[in-house]
């Protein structure tokens, strides 16, 4: 699913499928658009899969789709959102900022805490507690948070002051070291490290920006996207390229990144030609790439998405020129 932003308007583009928007037949491929039925002022969007969510300049949260519907089974909570058109959540208030994955919502107040709701099963309440509320949300133990992703049952917070935590599942070691499954009190990571910004993903790769510009990666590393040639980056490392990194966005087979000249390089795959090049200089096709491609004809980009989800083209990127701004997808 794919939101856009106009100053008093949300519009969805893609497929009604699970819900996402019943009450008006759109096409199920290629791109469409329909006005929601929610109308009114908008400080900021997301979309997942199978869900969005908007935030009012007030701090009201509406949410609609699927955001619990793959876990039926898993003992969800009675909230579970099946919802076709926009809904306010009324748990919460007075939010800043809102992210969500399959199971769970995390919001971010605009005294700058952080509330989740949804499954706990490996931690994600971050208040060290495993069990699920059935209604409300929990508080998590940070404070003073800038930005929130999400990779899977992973969550991360850059603070304001630039440091990096992270919470919940722990497979394969992402968070921490230590040998546990579970990480249910938000620790800090790589504390020698300020950083500025980062991606969400949903496939255990991780991603993130220095305040120096630095890119920083780790996990899993199909067709080069973590810029290296190993199978699985198993410790943080940092990767090499031309100039500062200003964002990063990734697939799930490739990482885009903007530099601070306004060009747009990404390593991985391209089968779809989400690399943003065909071709070497010597007029081979690259199939994938773990050193950075430059993208052909773009140049004072200001803005990068990549997502996964058809009905857009399958893994792309999303590319937002001369500050218009688009919304996002998971």
């Amino acid at each position: 699913m794919f939101l856009s932003c106009v100053p008093t308007e949300t519009c969805i583009h893609g497929a009604p499928t699970d819900k996402l928007n019943m009450a008006t037949d759109l096409l199920r491929s290629g791109l469409a658009a329909t006005r929601l039925d929610y109308v009114g002022p908008i400080s900021g969007i997301f979309a997942h899969q199978a869900g969005g969510a908007l935030v009012t300049p007030t701090g009201e949260v509406y949410a609609w789709g699927a955001f619990t519907n793959h876990w039926l089974t898993l003992g969800v909570p009675s909230w579970q959102l099946v919802e076709a058109t926009p809904r306010k959540v009324t748990s919460v208030s007075n939010v800043r900022s809102v992210l969500g994955y399959s199971t769970e919502f995390l919001f971010i107040s605009k005294d700058d805490s952080v509330l989740v709701t949804g499954r706990n099963n490996a931690g994600q309440y971050g208040n060290g507690t495993e069990a699920h509320l059935d209604s409300g949300y929990a508080t998590v133990n940070i404070s003073e948070v800038e930005h929130l992703f999400i990779n899977r049952l992973s969550f991360f917070a850059i603070k304001k002051d630039g440091t990096l935590w992270g919470w919940g599942g722990n497979g394969y070691a992402m968070i921490d070291s230590s040998g546990q499954k579970k990480v249910t009190i938000p620790i800090q990571m790589m504390p020698e490290l300020r950083f500025r910004t980062g991606c969400s993903s949903d496939d255990n790769q991780y991603r993130f920006v220095t305040e120096g510009g630095d890119l920083v990666v780790w996990g899993f590393n199909r067709f080069g996207m973590m810029g290296t040639t190993e199978a699985f980056v198993t410790t943080p490392r940092t990767v090499s390229l031309p100039r500062r990194v200003i964002s990063v966005a990734g697939g799930i087979n490739h990482t885009a990144m903007l530099l601070d000249d306004g060009t747009v390089v990404s390593f991985g795959s391209n089968e779809h030609g989400q690399l943003g090049r065909l071709l070497d200089a010597n007029g081979n096709m690259i199939e994938s790439s773990s050193t950075p491609v430059v993208a052909s004809g773009l140049s004072d980009v200001v803005e990068i998405a990549a997502w996964r989800i058809p009905p857009l083209p399958s893994q792309g990127t999303g590319i937002c020129m001369d500050g218009a701004i688009t919304g996002c997808l998971g």
